[in-house]
């Protein structure tokens, strides 16, 4: 039989599988890799979106407000203060889901007295702090500039002389203050502005001026004592613990506040110290008649009738008229009119001589001191007359809105005055108004907190309005999301209103819990 050979095969054939397997477990955990990959970058392009979107939706917010600020229908600016109907959780994207549901909130921190700051939705006036910008306008001594400061919580004399001494143009070392030879010896040195600051932060490079001092305890400047600022040293910003907010020197200072010298329309007021008294007179008879017309005609050319004594004081030097020789209400018009206005509180109560048709006459005021003239016919005239042609008026301080400490800086200002003041506030409301009128500071006098002698002296630092406000804007979803918030100072003394500063705090958080800019009911949309 023939014997048949059998060839003995090398067992190699197992080998295949595990490097299939190999292979299969690369190739899965390359496509795990790639679409975790796309997952991430699908959630991170989500997210960014959605960042956006919160972006947008605050800056939506600022441009609400300026739209509101220019054109408030029927609304008075003061009632944009606090509305929740124009400023609380306005759609800015509508969506199926809650998590797609955009929305905008425009909030303003209200400084409150011996309280922690009111949170309202609404725009706030930057007028009721002291303006630094305006303090070397005043016609103030280096003295009274330096009161201005010292009662504002924290502040030295010297801290107070470094800061004048930054703001004004000169190298001039004040008594306790700081110029270029002490900047000069710091690592790095740098020179003093010598003029307008432009943000208040800027006044960290005065010479001890501190984030502590300026920013207080509010680390997120949301105006709420968080957990972080009420536990000592345990976590920054550094604190007391006492359970009451530090709010720092934000809601007494400011480098922008400023008001319109304009009417309520917008058109021009009539210069009350025009050197033309001619034309003076034509525009007041026009416009509020003949018995004022005169009144002011002969206020400017003699002062207010006193028993001794020259008028309110001193005699003001008014400008040389052009229109010398002719004759208005029977009386002959000088060359110059002798008597300059500073407060349109001098023409309240007060008697004028002047010759009207060759005799000697007495006028009395057509606004006496009655509740009637506070009431009606003072708000017409300070809304009809100013003091000056100038278009703006810089630095006057809000008397409905001041603090206690930023009260006591104006010249002439008393503690029980200011203490009055606020007192009437907390008992009142912010300020006097007559139905739908303007507020004006006549309040004060009618409430009795000062006299006419008193008020003349005071009106010069101190108004009822103010046209610069100051806000936040936060972009919000209803659901999850980020969040944005933007700080902006909107001007409203030029048209449209001009956005002066803004900056974005989204990198202090959301500032609030998510529930607060819910809404309640749908809003006004605009």
């Amino acid at each position: 039989m023939k014997a048949i050979a059998l060839c003995k095969t090398s067992d190699r054939s197992g080998i295949v599988l595990p490097i299939v397997l190999i292979v299969i477990v690369m190739l899965s955990l390359a496509a795990y890799t790639f679409t975790d990959t796309s997952v991430s970058e699908r959630e991170a392009t989500e997210m960014y979106r959605r960042s956006v979107e919160a972006s947008l939706a605050a800056e939506s917010g600022v441009e609400l407000a300026r739209a509101w600020l220019a054109d408030p229908q029927d609304l008075r600016i003061e009632e944009l203060a606090s509305n929740d109907s124009l400023f609380h959780a306005v759609l800015t994207k509508p969506a199926a889901t809650a998590s797609g549901t955009g929305r905008t909130s425009v909030l303003s921190l209200v400084p409150q007295q011996y309280e922690d700051p009111l949170i309202q939705f609404g725009v706030a006036n930057e007028s009721g702090k002291i303006n630094l910008n305006a303090l070397l306008d005043l016609r103030l001594n280096e003295e009274e500039r330096r009161n201005m400061l010292l009662p504002i919580p924290g502040m030295t004399i010297e801290i107070a002389d470094a800061i004048l001494d930054w703001l004004d143009p000169d190298a001039t070392l004040r008594e306790f203050g700081a110029e270029g030879e002490y900047y000069s010896t710091l690592s790095p040195p740098y020179s003093p502005k010598d003029g307008p600051v432009d943000v208040l932060d800027e006044l960290l490079l005065v010479r001890g001026v501190t984030p502590e001092l300026l920013y207080g305890e509010d680390l997120n400047l949301n105006g709420v004592l968080d957990p972080n600022e009420d536990d000592g040293a345990e976590t920054l910003p550094l604190d007391n613990a006492d359970g009451i907010l530090e709010t720092g020197w934000r809601f007494y200072l400011t480098v922008h506040s400023r008001e319109t010298n304009l009417r309520a329309d917008g058109s021009t007021k009539i210069d009350v110290n025009g050197s033309d008294l001619a034309a003076l007179y034509d525009e007041l008879e026009i416009e509020l008649g003949e018995e004022i017309a005169k009144f002011v005609l002969a206020f400017r050319i003699s002062g207010p009738r006193v028993e001794g004594g020259s008028p309110f004081g001193r005699r003001r030097r008014g400008g040389n008229s052009n229109t010398q020789g002719e004759t208005r209400g029977g009386i002959r018009i000088p060359s110059r009119a002798r008597f300059r206005i500073r407060s349109l509180y001098e023409l309240v109560a007060v008697q004028v001589e002047a010759e009207i048709d060759g005799a000697r006459t007495t006028l009395d005021s057509p606004w006496p001191a009655e509740p009637s003239t506070w009431e009606s016919a003072f708000p017409i005239l300070l809304d009809a007359v100013g003091l000056s042609a100038e278009p703006y008026i810089e630095g006057r301080i809000n008397i409905n809105h001041a603090q206690r400490e930023a009260l006591l800086g104006i010249p002439e200002m008393t503690e029980e005055l200011a203490d009055s003041i606020v007192g009437t506030r907390l008992t009142a409301g912010q300020g006097w108004t007559s139905g739908d009128a303007t507020p004006t500071t006549a309040w004060m006098v009618e409430q009795e907190l000062v006299n006419l002698e008193q008020m003349r002296e005071l009106d010069q630092y101190i108004t009822a309005g103010g046209g610069v406000f100051r806000l936040q804007s936060v972009g919000t979803f209803d659901a999850g999301g980020p969040a944005a918030r933007l700080e902006a100072l909107i001007d409203t003394t030029q048209y449209p209103p001009q956005l002066i500063f803004v900056r974005d705090l989204s990198d202090l958080g959301r500032g609030y819990p998510p529930e607060f800019f819910r809404p309640v009911a749908e809003p006004v949309m605009r």
